[in-house]
């Protein structure tokens, strides 16, 4: 079905994506930042050696994100299967877009990814209704290059200690 709210049209299985993903986002922020397991993949994920030091199981948390991973890339898989027809280059587009929010946000932020997310889909929206839509690809490769040049780290992305 589609519903119609202020002469925007949109039909229920993107609301329900949106929701859903919505959910998905908060309730792995919330697993990170406030269970143990979750400071355990960020500790793993900072320093190996220093966590298994401090009595961390890295091999057994690496399994455990490497399963939420699939989980979450199996969901995005099925979120995403309804826009668009199959076919081997089907992720290509997303790939890049995906990486660009990445690195403008700031490897390993959450906040950053989801800050940078939005204003980077702001901004395609922008581009493709405004100025052309043949430009979409090449915005988000020269945001990408851009800030690798002047914020390697991204916004929100933190320095490194040596």
């Amino acid at each position: 079905g589609i519903i119609r709210l202020e002469g925007v049209t949109a039909p229920w299985s993107n609301i329900l994506a949106t929701g859903l993903s919505w959910v998905l986002i908060v309730a792995v922020f919330l697993f990170v930042r406030h269970t143990h397991t979750g400071r355990a993949m960020l500790a793993v994920s900072q320093d190996p050696k220093g966590a298994a030091i401090c009595g961390i199981n890295a091999e057994w948390i690496n399994m455990v994100t490497w399963g939420i991973s699939g989980l979450l890339g199996g969901v995005a898989g099925v979120f995403f299967a309804s826009y668009t027809q199959l076919s081997p280059f089907m992720w290509v587009g997303p790939l890049i877009v995906t990486v660009a929010i990445v690195v403008v946000g700031g490897i390993g932020s959450i906040l950053g990814t989801l800050v940078v997310a939005h204003i980077i889909g702001f901004l395609e929206i922008i581009v493709v209704s405004y100025i052309a839509p043949e430009l979409r690809g090449i915005f988000t490769m020269l945001l990408i290059i851009l800030f690798l040049i002047f914020r390697p780290r991204g916004l929100f992305g933190r320095e490194e200690l040596t």
